[in-house]
């Protein structure tokens, strides 16, 4: 087996300068190098981490922008246009409202599957009522991009699921 050792020793010498005698000792710091190099390795993976986890925050910034622009412009629109539009801009302040929303528990999910402390909250959801509101959830996004989303769902698809509506639309979000 190969260990680490460190090792303080002197050599004495004979009057022609040739070694005769080694005096010295050796100390096993095996378990030293070795927790040094899970302690390097730790670092590391803090470090990957770290940058990880400001990444994700910077992309969450920009994905909070969004939705709260639309929230706030739709709110000076309804100041400015005297009952006009006003369903049409209060539903998109509802629903950029709940993207944020929903942006926020995600967060905090994320939070919760890192302390392992997920627990389902199941009960019957009309599908297709959630299934559609991803429509005007993403359709603000999207349109902005030029794109347009669509939702079509299975004929055969059953009127009430039995899920966690949260998780259920946790996964999906981060799936679109």
């Amino acid at each position: 087996k190969i260990i680490w050792v460190r090792m303080t020793g002197e050599a004495e010498r004979d009057s022609s300068g040739n070694i005769v005698k080694v005096i010295g000792s050796l100390q096993n710091i095996d378990s030293i190098k070795r927790t040094e190099e899970e302690l390097r390795i730790a670092k590391l993976e803090a470090e990957i981490a770290n940058n990880a986890k400001s990444r994700f925050l910077l992309n969450i910034s920009h994905e909070f922008r969004t939705p709260l622009n639309a929230v706030i412009g739709y709110a000076d629109l309804i100041e400015s246009d005297k009952g006009k539009n006003t369903k049409s801009y209060t539903e998109s302040i509802k629903t950029g409202g709940r993207r944020l929303l929903d942006m926020l528990n995600n967060i905090l999910e994320l939070i919760r599957a890192e302390k392992a402390d997920i627990q389902l909250h199941n009960e019957f959801i009309d599908a297709y009522e959630f299934f559609s509101g991803f429509e005007s959830l993403f359709s603000g996004s999207t349109s902005e991009k030029g794109l347009k989303f669509k939702t079509e769902l299975a004929d055969d698809l059953p009127s009430m699921i039995f899920t966690d509506e949260a998780r259920l639309s946790l996964v999906i979000n981060n799936l679109l």
